[in-house]
């Protein structure tokens, strides 16, 4: 009897020290990383709070302005909790944060966040794991959205710009046509698949919107783009268009449109 109390005391004692050295750690790990918010960062006051009828976690927003966006430690992309608090915020003043914020939470964890001109994945205490810009990928122009695949790539709207003669635009004359591109990239921010609308579309159909400030006329103008693993296909908007198509991946066709 006395050997099994000495056993059980002994076991008792290792775990109670081992919880001891574990909460001295968490400890040590918040006294490290004590998150505080700045005294910048947007309010929110929560209004409705329906807990039984929410998704547990942290709801994430990108904010198009806060203030003067040159002041250092502006940040875009905030977290906040069920009641309000904010318990997360990506600071980078080094960024022109893109007027279309946008962050999307991976499958690894991981966040998809929006900047100038390109895309960044960064982990949750905020590393910096692939950045692709427009210059990366020889295009003039990253913009509106990125979405992901299973396989760990990552399709992206460019655009892209020809000159030449179509039905809508007024004295037969060579026109400066502001196209869109799709492209993806691997993990590593290599290039391995390109769709370029002008292969597909019928440039000839008159876009509902026709400039873009004084440089081009916007033919499509995309703005989402979302894939579908189950048929491997792409679903794009093009507001000028008013259309929503679907787009086999592997073959580039068009396979329907929905829209005007």
């Amino acid at each position: 009897m006395t050997k099994k109390v000495e056993a059980t005391t002994a076991v008792t004692i290792i775990v109670l020290v081992l919880g001891l050295i574990a909460y001295g750690l968490n400890q040590i790990y918040w006294q490290v990383n004590d998150f505080k918010a700045p005294d910048w960062y947007p309010q929110v006051d929560v209004v409705i709070h329906e807990s039984d009828l929410m998704q547990s976690g942290t709801t994430f927003f990108g904010v198009n302005s806060i203030g003067d966006r040159e002041a250092a430690g502006r940040a875009a992309y905030f977290g906040y909790n069920e009641t309000g608090e904010l318990v997360w915020y990506y600071p980078d003043p080094e960024d022109e944060i893109t007027s279309n914020c946008d962050l999307e939470v991976m499958s690894d964890g991981n966040y998809l966040i929006h900047i100038e001109n390109g895309w960044r994945v960064i982990t949750p205490d905020n590393k910096t794991l692939l950045e692709v810009t427009a210059d990366d990928l020889g295009v003039d122009n990253i913009h509106h959205d990125v979405t992901f695949t299973p396989e760990g790539t990552f399709i992206a709207i460019a655009n892209v710009t020809q000159e030449m003669k179509v039905d809508w635009v007024p004295g037969d004359r060579m026109a400066p046509i502001l196209g869109e591109m799709l492209i993806e990239v691997d993990a590593g921010g290599k290039e391995i698949w390109r769709w370029n609308a002008f292969d597909y579309l019928d440039v000839d159909r008159v876009a509902l919107e026709q400039t873009m400030g004084d440089k081009s006329l916007d033919w499509l103008h995309a703005n989402g783009i979302q894939y579908f693993e189950e048929d491997d296909s792409i679903l794009v908007s093009f507001r000028s268009q008013s259309w929503v198509i679907k787009i086999d991946h592997a073959t580039g066709e068009v396979l329907w449109r929905l829209g005007a």
